[in-house]
């Protein structure tokens, strides 16, 4: 699957999750982009990320709107943006690495994160295994014998 139908995929769905809820509060649902890059190095990211949303129905400004933070390549930066977006009571956040997404989980559990990373999210402290995963890890460890 192509990274742009991942993430609009995701964002989309934790946005549909709660779409009652949006319609009982009449209000429009916010989606957030934390970003370790900059905006114009985030632009094409940004763009696969609207024009997938799109494709499943999501127009921003008409039934979403849409934040932005950019660390600009300064790490220590992620946590201070996490938290303004924490603040901003967003509806889900769509984050591009790792210390991103931790910066978020250390701040709520409320929000959805929807992140895409290069490194293993459970080593990386992103979410646990699964039962289910370690029951297949272990049938496929037990068949290899």
């Amino acid at each position: 699957m192509r990274r742009r139908e991942f993430l609009s995929s995701a964002a989309a769905t934790a946005l549909g999750c709660s779409t009652n809820v949006f319609a009982q509060e009449q209000r429009i649902p916010r989606i957030a982009r934390l970003s370790p890059l900059s905006r114009e190095a985030d632009r094409p990211m940004i763009e696969a990320l609207l024009a997938g949303l799109q494709e499943r129905g999501w127009v921003e400004g008409q039934n979403f709107t849409f934040e932005t933070r950019f660390a600009d390549g300064e790490g220590d930066r992620l946590s201070r943006l996490a938290a303004e977006l924490v603040a901003l009571k967003v509806d889900v956040i769509v984050t591009g690495s790792n210390p991103g997404a931790l910066s978020v989980k250390k701040l709520t559990s409320e929000i959805p994160v929807v992140f895409v990373t290069t490194g293993d999210p459970i080593s990386g402290g992103l979410c646990r295994e699964s039962a289910s995963a370690r029951s297949k890890s272990d049938r496929r460890n037990r068949a290899r014998r």
